[in-house]
């Protein structure tokens, strides 16, 4: 063989094991990153029966179904030189007809100056709120799964999963405090907030929360308020803020708890005189300029055996408006929920509630009876 023919060659065989090597580099799985990934989640399965269609002012049956499932994405990582602990909380929706992936998405960075977390989760007083619904069985009464719920007489209303950025402090003797900057309510993700919208900008959320213990009594308790507002021209104030307290009690395997606030710039909805949702069913709520609402919620619970039951009671008692709905009187929504709850296996709870539920306004067959039965699965 002449040497052009062993250079051929030898170039031959050097490209043939670059491109095995090259192939083989391809089919390696590198790691992702140097953080620690955990996976987990719930899928609930509810059956309504009763009185849905004056609960949600449309036209619907006495009985449905309905999901609500999530996969959690809990991304951590911690620097063992400064303490610092840091990452990312994900949380997918996975219910077949949700047109959004996320419910809550935001990362965080925690240390002993506290914690801030930069992204969409629920806001500083919405995460700290204490009332009739922290004690309540299966779905959570007052504060439970739609629409069964009551948000009116919950904490007001707030700033939801929308895009913020949240600082809580340390805890020092059971205290702890956080406060909560949403540039525009309602804008989440990649949103970039209209400023003439009619909207509520720049609401600042805060809270103030102790929990301890005295022999055989636990109680848990905190004070949260808002301040924002409407960022349009507009009749009347353009000032948004709420005060709520509440605190729940656990003694002697009893449990009590309860709460009351008062709200401008905000009223419980009702439903149209024709019947048709205002975007919302009975005992909804929103941001609306010059309004201003007072409210209350009580709740009872215990153990017997492996049954948790609860009792919530929640009432809007006094409103400031006759804005809107042709002057129509304003709505004093209430309800009264019975719940209760058993776990069967680890992660798997069946359960139950009973609702009476009633607009109290001027709208008829805005009241009701409405249950639901179901099981929730932790994983």
């Amino acid at each position: 063989m002449n040497l052009r023919g062993i250079l051929l060659g030898t170039t031959a065989l050097l490209t043939a094991g670059g491109l095995v090597a090259s192939a083989a580099s391809a089919a390696e799985i590198a790691p992702l990153g140097a953080l620690d990934i955990n996976i987990g989640g719930f899928a609930r399965q509810y059956l309504f029966l009763g009185d849905l269609k004056e609960k949600t002012g449309r036209q619907t049956g006495s009985y449905d179904m309905r999901t609500d499932t999530e996969v959690y994405v809990y991304i951590r990582g911690k620097d063992e030189a400064t303490g610092l602990e840091y990452g990312a909380n994900l949380e997918l929706e996975a219910d077949t007809n949700t047109d959004s992936n996320a419910d809550e998405a935001f990362a965080f960075i925690k240390g002993q100056f506290g914690e801030f977390r930069f992204g969409d989760d629920d806001g500083a007083a919405d995460n700290g709120k204490i009332g009739a619904y922290t004690i309540a069985a299966f779905s959570g009464g007052l504060d439970g799964v739609g629409p069964l719920d009551i948000p009116a007489v919950v904490d007001g209303a707030d700033s939801g999963d929308d895009t913020k950025i949240t600082y809580y402090t340390p805890t020092f003797a059971g205290f702890q405090g956080g406060v909560s900057w949403t540039p525009h309510v309602g804008d989440s993700g990649t949103d970039i907030g209209t400023t003439d919208s009619g909207g509520v900008d720049d609401l600042f959320e805060g809270i103030v929360s102790y929990k301890g213990n005295f022999g055989d009594v636990g109680i848990v308790t905190s004070v949260i308020g808002s301040y924002g507002h409407f960022n349009s021209d507009g009749e009347g104030d353009d000032e948004t803020y709420k005060i709520y307290g509440g605190a729940a009690i656990t003694a002697f395997g009893f449990k009590f708890a309860g709460g009351t606030g008062y709200q401008k710039g905000a009223r419980p909805l009702q439903l149209d005189i024709d019947g048709a949702s205002q975007g919302n069913y009975v005992g909804g709520n929103a941001f609306v300029r010059d309004a201003a609402y007072k409210w209350y919620n009580l709740g009872v619970g215990g153990t017997f055996g492996p049954a948790n039951v609860s009792l919530n009671w929640g009432q809007v008692y006094d409103t400031d408006t006759e804005a809107g709905f042709g002057g129509r009187k304003s709505p004093k929504p209430y309800a009264l929920i019975l719940g209760a709850d058993v776990g069967v296996a680890p992660g798997l709870v069946v359960g139950g509630e009973l609702e009476y539920f009633e607009g109290n306004d001027d709208t008829e067959n805005n009241d009701g009876i409405l249950g639901l039965v179901g099981v929730r699965l932790a994983f």
